[in-house]
């Protein structure tokens, strides 16, 4: 790792975003799904840091949440997200109290499926990749069920069937097809998740690895020079996008860890996107130019070129979160 990319530099960035997220967890610990995005990559942060106090603070966040004080709702991918937080903490401290509300989302996601085998909620839009893949992934990370890994990677190759196109990259939606990048991030992110769980002996493995190559080869070939990726990922001209760009790096840089692919070039685009992403974070870690959200039904590429350009937005502080998490631990 180039001394301008190093873990302590990486560690000194994320620490930043981190402490901004925890902070504003401590005055209000919502339950919005960037906001769980976010308090649960400050968590994976401090581990891969070994951050035991940055831990505790958001442990002690999540104390109305434990009491019952503040509860989650159901009845949408975005609800049950929710569950990502207490079942990480769960893994971090072994407390089991945190695993009733966690368990609970896992499960009330698939109650009465549809004829398919999908949750009732499915939309086939790109971002559900993440939100349902990642609760089963650690669902199963944590209970050792197969029935999670069975239930997310299905999940993720109906998807894959839809919204992936031949080079690789995964639009937003079946009638939509752009290439947004928060949207490709999310699946990115979400089948990353589901590897770093899935076993070995999973029949599908293979299925969803090979797709995950796809789509890292095609980030590799639609980087842009500075190292960042677009808001609309294969559109030169459009612009540069933090919570796209995080998600991508935290795919790449974890996939060359686990060796799902060699590490050239995909380590290099993933050091190149964060030496990049650290132009967009400031000194109180607030990240800028992360997009706002677009529904992907009916929209067009102007939409997207259009979409707000937001500063201190959970979405790239998340994104910034996974991405350093990642490269931390690609340095050990």
């Amino acid at each position: 790792m180039s001394e301008s990319c190093s873990s302590e530099r990486i560690a000194e960035v994320g620490r930043r975003v981190a402490v901004n997220v925890v902070e504003r967890q401590e005055q209000n610990m919502g339950v919005e799904y960037e906001q769980i995005c976010s308090y649960y990559g400050a968590l994976c942060f401090a581990e891969a840091t070994g951050d035991t106090g940055l831990r505790d603070r958001i442990e002690a966040a999540y104390g109305p949440c434990l009491s019952g004080e503040i509860k989650p709702q159901t009845g949408h991918v975005d609800n049950n997200l929710f569950g990502i937080l207490p079942f990480e903490l769960f893994r971090q401290t072994g407390n089991r109290a945190y695993l009733s509300t966690a368990n609970y989302l896992a499960e009330e996601e698939f109650e009465n499926p549809r004829e398919d085998g999908l949750t009732r909620y499915t939309r086939f839009w790109a971002d559900d990749m993440y939100m349902v893949g990642s609760l089963q992934a650690q669902a199963h990370k944590c209970l050792r069920d197969p029935l999670y890994a069975d239930r997310g990677v299905d999940h993720l190759l109906a998807y894959l069937e839809k919204l992936q196109r031949p080079d690789g990259l995964i639009q937003s939606y079946p009638e939509t097809p752009i290439i947004w990048g928060r949207g490709c991030g999310w699946a990115a992110a979400g089948m990353t998740e589901m590897l770093l769980t899935l076993p070995n002996y999973n029949p599908k493995r293979a299925l969803l690895l090979n797709a995950y190559r796809k789509l890292a080869d095609a980030l590799v070939k639609y980087q842009a020079q500075s190292g960042m990726w677009h808001q609309v990922v294969d559109l030169p001209d459009a612009w540069p996008e933090t919570s796209g760009t995080g998600m991508f790096v935290f795919a790449l840089a974890t996939g060359v860890k686990e060796r799902w692919v060699h590490s050239s070039p995909y380590r290099d685009a993933a050091e190149r996107g964060w030496r990049a992403l650290e132009n967009y974070i400031d000194a109180s870690g607030r990240v800028r130019e992360t997009a706002g959200g677009i529904s992907p039904v009916g929209a067009t590429v102007t939409d997207y070129l259009n979409a707000r350009h937001l500063t201190n937005d959970f979405h790239g502080h998340a994104a910034v979160l996974w991405a350093a998490t990642s490269l931390v631990n690609l340095s050990d």
